[in-house]
């Protein structure tokens, strides 16, 4: 079940921007995504330790990841709520595993692509 994020309940948040040297029209975030291997997502960052695709039992598109962020091992299962070629939503319930014990901590992961020209977008 998903939690509507808000100011009040929100643990953190994030907004990172890039350039594409590309037309909009050649730009599939869905594809790139849901079909990311392994050794492209270790290659990301040190932290993350591992990705898959699978599917959730009703067939929505689900990325799973291994990585840690802190002292925390987090494993996210990202569920693909909306999956376009120039948007993405990935919900996700994840699981937090530090010394102290396990908690579940829910993940709001988009990725967008918006036109610029004809050659470029963010």
């Amino acid at each position: 079940m998903e939690i509507q994020q808000t100011p009040e309940n929100a643990l953190s948040h994030s907004t990172v921007t890039a350039l594409i040297n590309a037309p909009i029209e050649k730009v599939n975030i869905a594809d790139w995504l849901l079909n990311l291997p392994d050794a492209e997502y270790q290659r990301c960052s040190t932290q993350h330790i591992g990705a898959g695709i699978t599917s959730t039992y009703d067939g929505q598109p689900m990325s799973i990841n291994v990585e840690t962020i802190g002292d925390a091992l987090m494993v996210q299962h990202y569920v693909a709520t909306v999956h376009r070629p120039d948007y993405c939503r990935m919900l996700s319930i994840s699981d937090s595993i530090t010394k102290n014990g396990r908690t579940k901590v829910q993940v709001l992961w988009e990725l967008k692509a918006t036109r610029i020209d004809e050659h470029t977008c963010l």
